[in-house]
């Protein structure tokens, strides 16, 4: 097995778990347009929340531990990425929070789309290629 094989089947699962999300963002998306009580929508968020808490954490586990030993660029991109972790993290709280959580869930599954793209064009590539050259090259959302 080559060495950068293991991260190739950690972003491919990430990937994967992308697809799953994306069909949970857009169904509280679909909740939030439809009127379902706050009540509702913190109890629905908070299921969706879960869901990217446990994601984030395998990202930053498996995947970002790995690539931010690679290169500078690397860990300035994982250092990136793990700010947008916790800014998700800060927004569902304040969503749980407030008595009408809609505008917060609004805004949690922007940041969470934004992100997933980002990682998708330049973090998970740089764990598909392993190669320095590409991980120096790369671009930067």
């Amino acid at each position: 097995m080559r060495p950068d094989e293991p991260l190739r089947a950690i972003a491919a699962a990430l990937r994967a778990e992308h697809r799953l999300l994306r069909r949970m963002m857009a169904r509280m998306a679909d909740w939030l347009a439809e009127g379902v009580s706050p009540e509702g929508l913190k109890e629905r968020g908070h299921m969706l929340f879960e869901a990217l808490e446990d994601h984030a954490r395998y990202e930053e586990e498996k995947l970002f531990s790995q690539l931010r030993e690679r290169s500078p660029h690397a860990r300035h991109l994982v250092g990136m990425m793990e700010l947008v972790h916790e800014e998700v993290r800060e927004t569902m709280r304040m969503a749980l929070e407030r008595a009408d959580p809609r505008e917060d869930l609004w805004t949690l599954l922007q940041l969470s789309e934004e992100h997933f793209e980002v990682e998708e064009q330049a973090v998970f590539p740089l764990a598909e290629e392993g190669s320095e050259a590409a991980i120096r090259e790369r671009p930067v959302g």
